[in-house]
């Protein structure tokens, strides 16, 4: 049941060194591939880093942004972030790393007279950035069940976007795409208890 699935999917934070084979990680893409998106623009691409060199560009970005937020943030907080902020470096713990990326495509707003009001024009330009950014959410999710079906474990995660700019800059990310997530994935070597949720009554609203 895909219900089951769901449930019982976890983050996986510790990983054991060998890595799946490149035939499970095309599954994974296959399974993203297979998400929709508005109207089929399908707004997403994957880039795959396995090397270290890559590793080194990305937990290299990160480990400076968060250290810049760290000397930034008031001196009573900066010990708890600093403790927090470990975890946006986890990815490094994984054989491999998807990055998804998206492209907000031009629609409506390529459409609309130049004399409409910047205020709507701002409006239409963040809907479209929004509705690519829900289309590769929806793949990676896609992805993430897929993980779960196949017996990978992965852990996906937002925290490294702190040094989106950095990232896309060293990966070679082409213009007007942006990282959307970093999931580190590889075969795992924990099995972490399941995470409190809400109870339906507490976010659901019938009207």
């Amino acid at each position: 049941m895909i219900l089951g699935l769901m449930q019982n999917r976890r983050s996986i934070r510790r990983f054991k060194t060998e890595a799946p084979p490149d035939a499970d990680i095309r599954k994974l893409i296959e399974a993203a591939v297979a998400a929709p998106s508005a109207t089929n623009k399908q707004p997403w691409r994957f880039l795959i880093a396995k090397e270290k060199k890559h590793f080194k560009i990305i937990s290299g970005a990160v480990d400076k942004a968060r250290r810049n937020l760290i000397a930034s943030i008031s001196p009573e907080y900066q010990s708890e972030f600093s403790n927090y902020s470990v975890h946006f470096m986890s990815f490094q713990n994984a054989p491999i790393v998807i990055l998804p990326i998206y492209r907000a495509f031009q629609g409506i707003s390529a459409l609309v007279k130049k004399s409409l009001p910047e205020k709507e024009m701002a409006f239409l330009r963040q809907y479209e950035h929004d509705t690519a950014l829900m289309g590769v959410s929806l793949a990676i999710q896609n992805i993430l069940l897929m993980i779960e079906e196949i017996g990978l474990g992965a852990c996906c995660m937002t925290g490294p976007l702190i040094a989106r700019g950095e990232m896309e800059k060293g990966l070679q990310v082409p213009k007007g795409w942006q990282i959307a997530a970093v999931i580190a994935v590889g075969y795992p070597d924990e099995k972490p208890e399941p995470p409190g949720r809400k109870e339906l009554e507490m976010v659901t609203r019938w009207l």
